[in-house]
């Protein structure tokens, strides 16, 4: 019987059978080879899914070797059934999405076509498990390949990574020779031009280099490369009759050479040692720049036709000289910078001006009347007038000591006349003895307080709320002791008054506990004129009570 079992799906004619019509058969075939190595068209649903089937024994564009498929409004896998043909196809993907083709329903390979490219592709015929290869996958070409295009020939070497990372090749050129005879180094990989990513490719970043590798021995590796910035990298030397540098160079190159109108020619380098070195024919170093600075090392002599002018400063080798034609040791300068001037003496017919620090080693003589000055208009003012000695301040603003503790001595240095600490007390002396100090709470004086006038205390009603009058100020009197005493720190004076301690006990509001390390307690005993008062007027009306009675 007929059936359609070949690749085809052409009729099979069984014996005996198409009596009288093997004609009409036979040219069906024959028209259905034709088609089998013609063009065809597929129309692709737009759907996730599709399937091409090959129709047995009637005309069907899908047998056609070369099949364009159009249509297609997503990315589709298609099915190219039945699973049990083989065949090949030259197909043609005219969607604007990927198209996977494939022909088992189970795991076998199947091939992606994206939109616009076209690819050879052939099915295995092995039913669920078929396999669809992508016949140029690997292509090898004896003789010479040329490329014809009205507009100029277009090869694209592309990835089909969706995620492309740095360093990732997007496409590579090899040059080997896998058959020479040598082996071993002779076979590997000898040259290659590849483009490689330069970092994580995004909707606004595609940077990416072109890398030329060579090879003396063992693989071929980048010797010299073209970064997506235009900057060229070599590995080597770099030989011409002429190289051309046009334009600046930048901060961030490893080592450049451009050329301005304004600059001239330009180095840069970025070196661990110098930024640029300058050898002669023995390979040693004429001139240096050494990194991150501007300055200029000259190994040799240095010879110049006219002046040399700095616009910093001219530093000499160490213990080396400055002079005349006449006196080349003018001039003498010391590993630690010593000056010494040759001459009996250093003569400034004006104005001396120093920028920098200056240190002397000794004294800075100035006779009566030579007066430093100091300030814009010479606000301040320090000289010896013949008699005296003076600090002047004509200026705006006041004379600030700025330190953690400032002393005035006597002239032979062993008594202090006063003295001040940060944060600390303020303290005048009487024959090197403290008799007044500032603390936290107010003022402490050793020794007697002697007023010509009163002695005040704040009393403004206005400074003062919570006010409430004293009661049983009597008993509070009362319980109070006066005592005399002798002063530890003053043995030659008999005191009289009360004691600090007890006071706390009866009236804790006029005892006050001084800032020392020892926490000294003092009472303050202008502060019991109010209790004595109101101890009075409770005693007042004590007795005028007995004599009403």
């Amino acid at each position: 019987m007929s059936d359609y079992v070949n690749n085809l799906r052409l009729e099979e004619i069984g014996t005996g059978e198409k009596s009288g019509s093997w004609g009409t058969a036979t040219n069906l075939n024959l028209t259905l080879i034709g088609e089998a190595l013609g063009h065809g068209s597929e129309l692709i649903a737009n759907a996730s899914t599709h399937t091409i089937t090959i129709a047995d024994g009637v005309l069907d564009e899908a047998r056609a070797l070369y099949l364009k498929c159009t249509g297609g409004g997503q990315a589709c896998t298609v099915t190219l059934a039945p699973n049990t043909v083989s065949k090949v196809w030259m197909m043609q993907n005219d969607t604007s999405y990927t198209l996977t083709f494939k022909q088992g329903s189970g795991g076998g390979a199947s091939v992606s076509i994206e939109a616009g490219a076209c690819k050879i592709i052939a099915t295995d015929g092995g039913g669920s498990g078929a396999i669809v290869y992508d016949v140029l996958n690997t292509l090898e070409i004896s003789g010479d390949l040329t490329l014809k295009t009205s507009d100029g020939a277009i090869i694209n070497l592309q990835t089909s990574d969706t995620a492309v990372i740095a360093d990732e090749v997007l496409g590579r050129i090899d040059f080997k020779a896998p058959n020479e005879a040598g082996g071993t180094d002779a076979i590997l990989l000898s040259a290659s031009i590849a483009a490689i990513s330069e970092g994580v490719f995004a909707a606004d970043n595609n940077a990416s280099k072109i890398s030329f590798q060579t090879a003396t021995s063992a693989a071929a590796a980048e010797t010299m490369a073209l970064s997506g910035a235009g900057h060229l990298d070599v590995t080597g030397d770099i030989t011409g009759s002429t190289i051309n540098a046009d334009g600046d160079t930048s901060a961030d190159d490893n080592a450049a050479m451009g050329y301005t109108a304004a600059e001239g020619l330009i180095l840069t380098g970025q070196g661990s040692t110098n930024d640029v070195t300058i050898k002669n024919d023995a390979d040693a170093d004429v001139i240096e720049i050494p990194t991150g600075t501007t300055n200029v090392t000259v190994a040799g002599t240095l010879g110049t036709g006219g002046a040399i002018t700095s616009g910093a400063g001219l530093v000499i080798a160490d213990a080396g000289n400055i002079g005349s034609a006449s006196d080349t040791d003018a001039i003498s300068i010391a590993s630690d910078g010593a000056i010494v001037m040759s001459g009996a003496s250093v003569t400034a017919s004006g104005t001396l001006g120093v920028t920098g620090e200056t240190t002397l080693a000794n004294h800075l003589n100035m006779g009566d009347n030579d007066i430093i000055k100091l300030g814009a208009s010479a606000d301040l003012q320090i000289y010896h007038d013949g008699s005296n000695s003076r600090i002047t301040d004509s200026g705006t603003g006041s004379i600030i000591v700025a330190t953690s503790e400032v002393q005035f001595q006597n002239v032979a240095g062993n008594e202090v006349i006063m003295g001040g600490l940060a944060d600390g007390a303020v303290t005048l002396y009487f024959n090197n003895a403290p008799k007044l100090a500032t603390v936290t709470g107010g003022v402490n004086v050793t020794g007697t307080l002697t007023a010509t006038t009163n002695v005040t205390v704040s009393s403004d009603i206005r400074l003062k709320s919570n006010i409430e009058t004293i009661d049983s100020a009597l008993d509070k009197v009362k319980a109070m002791r006066g005592v005399y005493f002798d002063r530890h720190d003053d043995k030659a004076t008999r005191a009289v008054g009360v004691i600090a301690q007890e006071m706390q006990e009866v009236m804790p509001e006029v005892v006050v506990t001084d800032d020392t390390e020892d926490k000294h307690l003092s009472v303050a005993y202008g502060n019991l004129v109010g209790v004595l008062i109101e101890a009075v007027k409770e005693l007042s009306d004590k007795v005028e009570e007995l004599e009403d009675r």
